[in-house]
């Protein structure tokens, strides 16, 4: 890890001024690579301290709890994270295809919506909707992702065949 720290420190200290274009906008798509392989790994690594029961040491009831205290993150980040770790582990294709590259967090994101809101349509289709084998749709940005998980229906979001105006409800006792 401290490598990887170094790696990061050699960049900031870097004078951008005397980087040449084509070589900064090579730069800034390699960063953004290394970036999304970052998330992945950091995502698979936060599974692995919640199979651990690593938030239990510091008295937290679940691992959303500590990573939003340990890191300070806010609270809907923190269980977005456990819960997209928890997802993915569930989805090989789609872990795989992030893994190596093939697919954009942000994907992977429209992919789990798809997979929470229909599992078993997901589970059946979940290779396609990846690209793990030859499909028009795989170069498709996350937006289109969206409208083919949710059945190709255009215009619609994925949803439980409601708007989300109408599943929105409060209760208070």
């Amino acid at each position: 890890m401290s490598e990887l720290r170094s790696a990061v420190e050699a960049l900031r200290s870097e004078d951008l001024v005397e980087v040449p274009e084509a070589r900064a906008e090579e730069d800034f798509a390699e960063l953004h690579r290394a970036s999304e392989l970052l998330e992945a790994e950091r995502l698979r690594r936060l599974r692995d301290l919640e199979r651990r029961g690593i938030h239990a040491r510091g008295g937290h009831l679940s691992a959303a709890s500590w990573l939003a205290s340990r890191f300070r993150l806010t609270w809907a980040h923190a269980r977005r994270d456990v819960h997209l770790a928890r997802s993915v582990e569930q989805m090989p294709e789609t872990g795989r295809a992030w893994e190596e590259g093939e697919i954009s967090g942000s994907a992977v994101r429209v992919l789990v919506a798809a997979r929470d809101e229909h599992p078993a349509a997901f589970a059946e289709s979940e290779a396609q909707l990846v690209g793990g084998r030859p499909d028009p749709h795989r170069q498709r940005p996350p937006a289109d992702r969206r409208i083919l998980a949710a059945g190709g229906r255009a215009g619609s979001p994925p949803g439980r065949g409601r708007p989300l105006r109408e599943r929105r409800r409060l209760h208070a006792s």
